[in-house]
């Protein structure tokens, strides 16, 4: 799997307080099951602002190989949708996930819909890809959410589902509208990669298919910079091939024969 969402990169944001921290992490997200993680620190003018972002993150890379903790890490940045975070990211200041052109962002948890759409817009027109981080925290109806899914990749934290937002999350899923399922992981102690329950949770609600493709071949797809594939519900009718393989099948029998 790989986590597109967490704040593993030490002493750049409210995540991993030192180094010692975020490789507490890497050897737990390992132990859950990911092979690599995506580091999204805040941008936040002016608290969060890439300050010490990539020297730390090589520190890191440079710890877990030492370790021989087999984590693959990539670099990016998760974006507040404020203006002034939107001319950094128009003047270069603000990280990618992974180089490509998705970039993950987020809004206050007041922030209206037309507002949010707007914000989005901006950051199409600079010619980026916005990856919705976290759509459950936010007061949009259904309606709205479903709008936004037709345009943008949605994401969706592990730990909802066992939080007061897990009513939201089961309706997400039945009306098929999660794309990524990522951790959002801050701490060891809190907020953390001891996800294994909320893990077993999501594969038994999404079927083994669906769960692989919100876990590792869309996560996979961002990070080359290609176009994420849209996920089926899990009880309609499947598409199969005349040697009985289903739609999702065959996409994850491609991907595991990727290098």
């Amino acid at each position: 799997m790989i986590d597109l969402h967490s704040h593993i990169n030490f002493a750049v944001d409210d995540g991993a307080g030192d180094i010692e921290e975020a490789v507490a992490m890497a050897s737990e997200a390992l132990r859950i099951g990911y092979t690599g993680i995506l580091c999204t620190p805040h941008f936040r003018y002016p608290r969060f602002i890439n300050e010490n972002t990539e020297k730390n993150y090589h520190l890191l890379k440079r710890e877990l190989e030492k370790r021989n903790i087999l984590i693959e890490l990539y670099l990016g940045n998760e974006l507040y949708l404020e203006p002034e975070n939107i001319e950094a990211l128009k003047a270069g200041e603000v990280k990618t996930m992974g180089d490509s052109d998705y970039i993950l962002v987020e809004a206050s948890p007041s922030m209206t819909y037309n507002a949010y759409c707007g914000a989005l817009v901006q950051v199409e027109t600079l010619g980026y890809k916005p990856v919705l981080a976290h759509i459950e925290r936010y007061f949009f109806n259904l309606s709205e959410i479903k709008a936004l899914h037709e345009k943008y990749p949605v994401q969706v934290n592990m730990a909802s589902i066992n939080l007061e937002m897990k009513k939201r999350i089961r309706i997400l899923i039945e009306e098929n509208l999660i794309d990524i399922l990522a951790t959002d992981s801050h701490r060891s102690d809190r907020r953390s990669y001891k996800l294994a329950e909320e893990l077993k949770t999501f594969k038994e609600l999404l079927g083994e298919e669906r769960y692989r493709l919100l876990t590792e071949v869309n996560p996979e797809r961002i990070l080359h910079n290609e176009k994420i594939i849209k996920s089926r519900s899990k009880d309609e009718k499947t598409e199969t091939t005349d040697r009985g393989k289903s739609f999702f099948a065959r996409i994850l029998s491609s991907f595991r024969g990727r290098t």
